[in-house]
């Protein structure tokens, strides 16, 4: 029993120690296989890093191999020339230098293509079988759009560089901007805008007055003050007369931003007005800062571009020194008011019809209450200062010298006729038969025939498309066909 027993007790003993020797190796085991998959990265990635600095290594000698391999066939073959021609063989020198010739015009299209796409680009053409223009042509357009497929994706995650990554404006703006040319060498065609902007500059670089960098203070001769509203164009000139500038807007200009109507009515005023601020210096002030802004330096929107620039070239013309400004909304209260004047008298006759007179009783010499949306001679008188306008206020003129043609606002019929006698002048006036109407009595006697100062008239009854639409789309006027007769009537008081 006491062998089986301490049989028993080795046994109990060895089984109670097998244990933790087996933990103890497990743990040292556990310790050596981590600082052998250390060792197999560390190896791994120092491998990976030295094969990386061999290729590029390799790369870079491959290239002064393939250089000094080009220069040693170069000068072996000039050797050779140099045989032949001792040996007076010139056909083969003729061969040996047109093959010289292609070899270097190879390389140096290496070089141009390396100098635009890089040397792997290179290299891949060199690779490959292009040797003409057209293949070269080919193979430079098909790496373009690649280049510009590569540089559009990255300007379509404009959004997420801004908002996620936000970089500074300059990364910002050569993502947005620098990549909208894929390459800075690559031929562009010009716009004529482009091509006038730079003929300008080719011819008045030299000519134009220069700017002093500190000006001398100085008072102005003229000031104006310019606004616009969603109808029309206003100004006013401060002047000894305090001229006022007033233009309706078209339905192109209406649809425009506000910048571009408050723009156009700077344009249209100095173009208006110019002959009375030539050779002065003029102080201009606008309620818009952008206003001021295009002015001074332009802008990069065309339409913009184009008013700043036609504002340039007026003030070139009457030789202005022009000087803008901004003022508040509150000290530009005459020209707001205005600008905001709705004529409802701006509509005119039909060309057709015009036409028609100027045959039978024409050539006219002026056009009396028009503007610069429906004047039909050369020669007008306006209400306020437009565009071309010869005038304003027809009743501060005489007619005596004139063969106007009158067509004048409904509340101004009777004053015209007055003023046609006052004068003792002739001329086409245009009216609506309306016997009921005041001024019915300045045309007929009271036998109902017409005054002996009407030589001669023609009626239209219930004309269609006598009239052209002014300003007022729900007028009389602008309707297709008139409810009315309309007498046309030649008119002399001088008689």
């Amino acid at each position: 029993m006491s062998d089986s027993g301490e049989e028993i007790t080795v046994d109990n003993h060895t089984n109670v120690q097998n244990p933790k020797d087996a933990n103890e190796f497990s743990a040292v085991d556990f310790n050596t296989k981590i600082d052998i998959a250390l060792d197999k990265q560390r190896s791994s990635i120092v491998s990976e890093l030295q094969e990386k600095l061999q290729v590029n290594t390799e790369i870079k000698g491959e290239g002064i191999k393939i250089q000094f391999s080009f220069n040693q066939e170069r000068l072996s073959n000039l050797d050779r020339i140099k045989n032949f021609l001792s040996k007076g063989s010139v056909e083969e020198v003729f061969e040996l230098i047109d093959s010289e010739k292609k070899a270097l015009s190879h390389r140096n299209k290496l070089l141009r293509i390396a100098d635009r796409h890089g040397w792997g680009t290179a290299k891949e053409y060199s690779d490959s079988d292009l040797t003409d223009n057209n293949e070269q042509s080919e193979f430079d357009d098909n790496f373009r759009s690649k280049s510009k497929t590569v540089k559009n994706s990255l300007k379509s995650c404009l959004e997420f560089w801004r908002d996620t990554l936000k970089p500074s404006d300059f990364i910002l703006n050569v993502i947005e901007y620098g990549y909208s040319k894929v390459f800075w060498d690559s031929k562009i065609s010009l716009p004529p805008e482009a091509r006038d902007e730079l003929h300008f500059w080719s011819q008045n670089i030299d000519s134009l007055s220069p700017r002093v960098i500190s000006p001398w203070f100085r008072l102005p001769e003229r000031i104006i003050y310019t606004d616009a509203s969603d109808d029309a164009g206003a100004g006013i000139l401060l002047d000894e007369s305090s001229e006022t500038f007033h233009c309706m807007w078209d339905d192109f200009d209406k649809a425009q931003s506000s910048t571009f109507r408050e723009l156009k009515a700077v344009e249209l005023l100095l173009k208006t007005m110019g002959s009375k601020l030539e050779n002065k210096f003029v102080k201009l002030y606008s309620d818009n800062q952008n206003v001021i802004r295009i002015v001074q330096v332009g802008s990069m929107k065309s339409p913009l571009q184009c008013l700043a620039f036609s504002i340039f070239n007026t003030y070139l013309l009457f030789n202005i020194d022009l000087s803008v400004a901004w003022v508040p909304r509150l000290q530009n209260c005459t020209a707001d008011f205005v600008s905001k004047i709705f004529d409802f008298d701006d509509w005119g006759i039909h060309q057709r019809i015009f036409r028609y007179f100027e045959k039978l009783w024409g050539p006219f010499t002026c056009n009396l209450f028009a503007s610069s949306n429906n004047y039909k001679v050369a020669k007008y008188y306006s209400l306020f200062w437009t565009p071309g306008t010869s005038g304003v206020d027809a009743f501060a003129h005489n007619w005596a010298l004139e063969n106007s043609w009158i067509v004048p606002p409904i509340h101004l019929i009777n004053r015209t006729i007055r003023y046609l006698f006052f004068c003792s002048a002739k001329g086409v006036l245009v009216v609506p038969k309306w016997i009921s109407a005041s001024f019915w009595p300045s045309i007929v006697d009271m036998n109902g025939k017409y005054l002996p100062c009407i030589v001669d008239y023609v009626e239209y009854k219930y004309p269609t498309n006598f009239f052209i639409p002014g300003s007022d789309k729900s007028s009389i006027f602008a309707t297709q066909t008139f409810q009315s007769s309309i007498l046309v009537l030649h008119f002399d008081a001088s008689i």
